[in-house]
């Protein structure tokens, strides 16, 4: 649903991610499902999601957030070369919780060190 770019605060000079609505749509569901995620994101706080810094709409009128910046693999990437490794990979939806979790185990010693894998919540 979503575009995800680097982007530089220009009021903190950091480095942030900025999600936009995928191909700019602006149609009023799409506005609605893009808000939500943003708001149930930015109240979620556990060191693997990423934090949502601010909510906006651009000045043509675009709906965006910004988020910490996360440097790392794809979780594209990492599904890959879980494959590879099978049943060492898992992605759930945790019980009660909206979104999407990822999570990641070394094979027969169980999860990993804690942070080291972001998931952003991705609500339908």
């Amino acid at each position: 649903m979503g575009e995800v770019h680097a982007w530089r605060d220009r009021a903190t000079g950091r480095e942030v991610a900025m999600k936009t609505i995928r191909g700019g749509r602006r149609d009023a569901i799409a506005a609605l499902r893009f808000a939500r995620e943003a708001r149930v994101q930015a109240q979620l706080d556990h060191p693997s999601i990423v934090p949502v810094y601010d909510v906006g709409v651009d000045p043509d009128g675009a709906l965006y957030f910004t988020m910490k910046r996360v440097r790392g693999h794809s979780l594209q990437r990492v599904l890959h070369a879980c494959r590879a490794i099978a049943g060492t990979c898992s992605i759930r939806h945790p019980a009660g919780q909206p979104g999407l979790a990822a999570r990641a185990t070394r094979a027969g010693r169980g999860p990993s060190a804690p942070g080291r894998i972001y998931a952003l919540s991705s609500v339908a």
